[in-house]
């Protein structure tokens, strides 16, 4: 039977000073408003400030948005549903470098191919001098939403500009296969609305729940169980649960008393699926009440409730600016270390469980290239590419 995760760090351990994964987390795709050929992609648990910094309006965002000449930008999608920091930047990585990634590597992705933004169809022309563009961005993203390895994520795909989301359709309508069922995607079209400053208002950017206050009965459940004193059972290995030490995942049904080790849900719910491509569970049915339960509904709680009992929490504001504040670091790094190919990665923050250990197999030039890197993706190596206009 594999080990379950501890919840007390070993003394000296990375887990004891390392930071906490915010409630929410997602990767986003920007759009100059000035130049629409002008794209950057990135990744932040605030989409509203982070917006806010690559426009200028507060201190932050990415050395190469700070030009005035393509500003304003708006952001014109996010992925989100990461049920950690380390896997939406592991997620941000690929679809930057998703030739390079070996999660998309049985895919040719026709960069020549263009989609009317206005109609959804392509185009009958396919350009001799194929560049990047929104096309191909949105095909790389359909790669990697019915890859293997991402597509058993709980994700959701969020458009807030409708000729994008053309794009995007006219691009599935197109192809010969199928993303999931489980990744939802949904439209929030802004109205244009522009602020005093004459920037993008995108008041669905304001409606993100990035703060887990969505939650709220369900946190006050699972912390009204746990608090009680009395003894628990996991409900699918019947050990008893130890509370200060075992990470414990509480259900998310209203009336429900059930609490589990967090690895032996996540076991019963994979083989449920009866996936052998399973390594983040979808959904799965409780032991306890029998209701179907969306597994990123109980990580999340987890996770904020793991960071509330330390001194460090996201309820504020100011957490979350120091996350962003590794950002920037991580921008500027980008920026200082010059165009080093796809592999250019820079270190960040441990996640809540564990170090985050970033590897990318790559391929390269039809070559396995295995990379042991420490290190998370960096924003900054999408414009490494020929003939690219997006923008980091």
């Amino acid at each position: 039977m594999p080990q379950r995760p501890r919840l007390s760090p070993a003394p000296g351990s990375s887990r004891e000073s390392a930071k906490g994964i915010p409630p929410f987390y997602c990767a986003y795709l920007l759009r100059s408003t000035v130049r629409h050929a002008s794209l950057y992609i990135g990744s932040t648990p605030n989409p509203a400030r982070r917006l806010a910094q690559h426009n200028g309006r507060i201190k932050g965002g990415a050395h190469r948005t700070h030009r005035e000449k393509l500003r304003p930008w708006e952001m014109v999608m996010i992925v989100s549903g990461f049920t950690s920091r380390t896997a939406a930047l592991q997620f941000e990585w690929a679809w930057q470098n998703t030739q390079a990634s070996r999660h998309a590597t049985t895919d040719k992705i026709e960069i020549n191919v263009r989609i009317c933004p206005k109609t959804g169809r392509r185009l009958a022309k396919k350009s001799s001098n194929p560049r990047e563009s929104m096309t191909s961005i949105m095909a790389r993203l359909h790669v990697l939403l019915r890859s293997p390895y991402f597509s058993s994520w709980p994700l959701q795909v969020r458009f807030f500009k409708e000729d994008v989301h053309r794009t995007w359709k006219g691009w599935v309508d197109s192809a010969n296969t199928f993303i999931p069922e489980h990744i939802s995607f949904k439209t929030d079209f802004d109205d244009g609305a522009l602020s005093r400053e004459g920037l993008p208002l995108q008041i669905a950017l304001q409606k993100l729940d990035v703060l887990g206050k969505s939650l709220g009965s369900y946190q006050e459940k699972a912390r009204f169980l746990l608090d009680a004193g009395d003894r628990l059972n996991c409900g699918v290995c019947h050990d008893r649960l130890r509370l200060n030490d075992d990470l414990v995942v509480v259900c998310s049904s209203e009336a429900c008393r059930c609490a589990s080790h967090l690895l032996c849900l996540s076991s019963s719910f994979i083989q449920s699926e009866d996936s052998s491509n399973g390594l983040v569970p979808v959904n799965g049915r409780c032991p306890g009440c029998d209701a179907t339960i969306d597994w990123h509904i109980l990580m999340r709680e987890m996770t904020l409730r793991i960071h509330n009992s330390r001194t460090r929490s996201f309820d504020d504001e100011d957490s979350l600016e120091e996350v962003q504040e590794d950002e920037d670091a991580r921008d500027e790094l980008s920026d200082d270390a010059g165009h080093q190919g796809p592999i250019d990665l820079l270190s960040s923050d441990d996640d809540d469980f564990g170090p985050s250990t970033f590897k990318p197999d790559l391929h390269i030039n039809n070559q396995r290239r295995h990379e042991s890197i420490s290190n998370p993706p960096v924003k900054g190596k999408i414009d490494d590419w020929d003939d690219v206009d997006i923008v980091e």
